[in-house]
């Protein structure tokens, strides 16, 4: 048994599962009460702390209910709320600048997510489940609000919105909202267009927060730091708090937790003087993970997350010519090099896209059938090109290097299309 973490991790994680089929994951702790308990169209005051917001809306947890006939109890009248166990989406009417931390008392009208009616249709009511959102309040009115927040996290907010201006400035407004999703993980402003352009062709991925970010910015501060002269500890320590700095920014994403989780054991291990091994970080995430929430597992995003790594570690191995006799030094230079990396690339997308295809179409009806080719000239310039973009977007004075950006998503449209 050479991976016996990873198997432990498996079984946490089926187990999971089993118990999510039986209906155990929708057990309400005694003295809450469930958003599916809720009547729709129903006006209710609620009481939460702020833990997300954008211009139009906040975002609640450890909500209490303030309503007289949820469950039959008068819990208006008695001045005693009752506990939500989930989150709740509220759409303000008039733009409220309230701290991330800070607890509000809201009143609106409820409205649940809806299921998807067809085949392939996206489900609202799953994926916001995933977030433990369990509905929003729409028309929504500030009727009290507290004084605490939390001084990071509003610090890293409005860092975000710098930065974003900042993209705004550099790109025009179509290729900034790209790069805003790239670096940022703001996708609210992305052209609807070219989304389902990206989504079509199999390269909707490169939005998302992932490994390829993690790698360049985890793995870029924790080498300087060793080549100035920093102990492994301080530098482990640095990368670490540094990328959970930039999760918190960026919003945590179900990509964006894995990458960040596995990049953690990596330098637990570097620490620990231990090798790391990718899968055993792959499940001990995923249990992790599973553990917290275990619908999860009914996410399509945290599938192919951990379906596409699951194919570079099994998958792609398998694929891959075996290993020879050691190489001259001018055998990988030329052609014959340039041969090779083709190749490995040409697995590797070959392996994501057999590990992710049934969940591709178990959740979407349809796959792209180019997304292995188009992948090989993608999946190149998306370092560079996040290299270029942060630098842009950091450095005062770097701007013009947003042009190459700018060359390359217009290279990806164009051959999309």
């Amino acid at each position: 048994m050479k991976r016996p973490l990873f198997l432990v991790a498996l079984f946490l994680v089926v187990i999971a599962a089993l118990r999510l089929g039986a209906g155990g994951a929708d057990d309400v702790p005694p003295g809450f009460v469930s958003a599916k308990r809720l009547e729709a169209a129903k006006e209710l005051l609620i009481a939460g702390q702020v833990y997300q917001k954008d211009e139009t809306s906040i975002y609640l947890k450890s909500v209490v209910i303030y309503d007289s006939n949820v469950l039959g109890q008068s819990a208006g009248d008695s001045g005693q709320g009752i506990p939500c166990v989930e989150n709740f989406i509220c759409e303000m009417q008039e733009e409220a600048d309230i701290p991330l931390g800070r607890t509000v008392a809201v009143q609106g009208i409820f409205a649940p997510y809806s299921h998807a009616t067809n085949p392939g249709e996206f489900d609202a009511a799953v994926y916001y489940r995933t977030l433990s959102i369990g509905g929003k309040l729409r028309k929504a009115q500030m009727k009290a609000c507290g004084e605490d927040r939390w001084p990071v996290r509003n610090g890293l907010y409005e860092l975000k919105c710098l930065l974003k201006e900042r993209l705004y400035r550099i790109f025009p407004e179509k290729e900034a909202a790209v790069m805003s999703a790239l670096l940022l993980g703001d996708k609210k402003d992305l052209d609807s267009e070219l989304k389902d352009l990206y989504k079509r062709n199999g390269i909707l991925h490169i939005l998302s927060i992932s490994s390829l970010h993690i790698t360049i910015i985890g793995m870029t501060v924790y080498r300087l730091l060793r080549r100035i002269g920093l102990p492994i500890c301080p530098a482990a320590v640095g990368g670490s708090v540094l990328l959970l700095l930039y999760g918190g920014m960026t919003g945590f994403s179900v990509s964006a937790c894995r990458a960040i989780g596995m990049y953690l054991i990596r330098m637990f291990g570097e620490v620990a003087g231990r090798t790391y091994d990718m899968l055993t970080a792959l499940g001990v995430m995923g249990a992790a993970m599973v553990a917290r929430n275990p619908y999860y597992l009914q996410s399509s995003g945290f599938l192919l997350s951990f379906s596409s790594v699951l194919g570079l570690g099994v998958v792609s191995p398998v694929l891959a010519p075996p290993p020879g006799r050691k190489p001259s030094k001018s055998a990988g230079k030329g052609c014959l090099g340039l041969g090779r990396g083709l190749f490995q690339s040409a697995m590797a997308s070959l392996s994501i896209t057999l590990t992710t295809l049934p969940i591709q179409l178990w959740f979407y009806y349809e796959v792209p059938v180019y997304s292995v080719l188009l992948n090989l000239f993608v999946l190149p310039l998306m370092k560079p090109m996040m290299i270029t973009g942060l630098l842009a977007m950091l450095v005062p004075g770097l701007g013009v290097l947003g042009g190459i950006d700018s060359i390359i998503l217009r290279s990806y449209e164009f051959v999309c299309g």
